[in-house]
């Protein structure tokens, strides 16, 4: 049973997360796809499709609109769980975890086709480009395989990056042509993110899915209405983030202030509304990261804002900086003790 890695083990595991990184995207070596669907097939005792493939994802999805009711799902599931039984009998649960969150948090997060819900029966192959990783990995720390069944997997896992196979005939994707990083995150300012040769993709600034019309979009043209009014937190961030806090909060008029936190009324921006509070604050997670997020118009203080912000339960309980029971604050996730009757007004731990 292997417990623990040595000091080598675990310098060497950047090279194979480096290694299926790389499958991401690149020129897609067709008869090697090809032919690794049709040892996919054989694997599962189907016979041997018509193999059609495609330039993009996009276009791969149009052409199998029609054949959805067909789907076949043994292709995955066979295979990986005899693959997933070997392993687990010999690498210590513990460092499974471990290998597979960092796994996930390199590769998997961020490389989202985010198609599924326009058709189920796509295999995101490139998913599994985590688990090709991890078997290489635990292969080289002396875990026993099926090599045949391995190589099978690996070689399917490498050389398809989207597969939508039916009884008979099997649709794929080639990979996109180029993929920009920041670290280990999509992220490109001046284009795609994620290209393919058809000229579909999507485009991503600090891993996140943004509109084309928000990365291509000069920051001093993008109008600060544009910015606030966009619901989704993350894009808000990043678009923050380009455009600058600080011109942001300038179209607006400091109501309150309370340590790393400004109460801003941003109403100047907006038609027809009186009073916009935003409150401004630093993310205590990430270093140089602001957030500017409305708040109910009631707020004119920095401390009614941040009432505001707890859950309604927990809003119900008074206040008593004297006597009342301390509580701790993690992002967006705020804990008390279940039977208390006060609280202090703020938390003991803000992380």
């Amino acid at each position: 049973m292997i417990t623990k890695l040595t000091k080598e083990q675990h310098a060497r595991f950047p090279e194979f997360m480096d290694k299926w990184l790389h499958c991401a995207c690149g020129e897609t070596d067709l008869p090697r796809a090809n032919k690794s669907i049709l040892d996919m097939y054989k694997f599962t005792n189907e016979k041997p499709p018509l193999v059609i493939h495609f330039t993009s994802p996009f276009i791969s999805i149009v052409a199998a609109a029609q054949l959805y009711s067909q789907l076949d799902l043994q292709l995955y599931s066979q295979l990986h769980s005899q693959l997933g039984a070997q392993l687990d009998a010999q690498l210590d649960a513990q460092l499974y975890s471990q290998l597979h969150s960092q796994l996930d948090l390199q590769l998997g997060s961020q490389i989202d086709l985010q198609l599924g819900s326009q058709l189920y029966s796509q295999y995101q192959v490139l998913w599994w480009c985590i688990w090709a990783c991890y078997y290489d990995y635990a292969k080289y720390l002396g875990i026993k395989f099926d090599l045949e069944k391995l190589g099978l997997f690996t070689n399917f896992a490498s050389s398809v990056h989207t597969c939508i196979p039916y009884k008979n005939i099997c649709i794929y994707s080639h990979k996109p042509i180029a993929c920009h990083w920041k670290g280990t995150q999509l992220h490109n300012e001046n284009g795609m993110s994620v290209e393919y040769a058809d000229g579909w993709g999507w485009y991503s600034l600090n891993g996140i899915k943004m509109k084309p019309e928000y990365v291509l979009t000069q920051a001093d043209k993008l109008e600060p209405d544009i910015v606030l009014k966009e619901q989704d937190v993350d894009v808000r961030r990043e678009l923050l983030r380009k455009v600058g806090v600080l011109r942001m909060s300038s179209y607006g008029k400091e109501i309150d202030k309370w340590y790393d936190y400004k109460l801003i009324d941003m109403s100047p921006i907006f038609t027809g509304i009186r009073y916009a509070p935003y409150l401004l604050m630093k993310n205590p997670s990430l270093d140089d990261t602001w957030h500017l997020e409305g708040v109910e118009p009631e707020c004119k203080t920095v401390e009614d804002a941040l009432h505001r912000h707890k859950p309604e339960e927990m809003r119900k309980i008074p206040i008593d900086d004297n006597n009342g029971e301390d509580w701790w604050q993690q992002g967006d996730v705020m804990i008390w003790p279940k039977q208390a009757i006060s609280l202090k007004r703020h938390p003991i731990i803000l992380t």
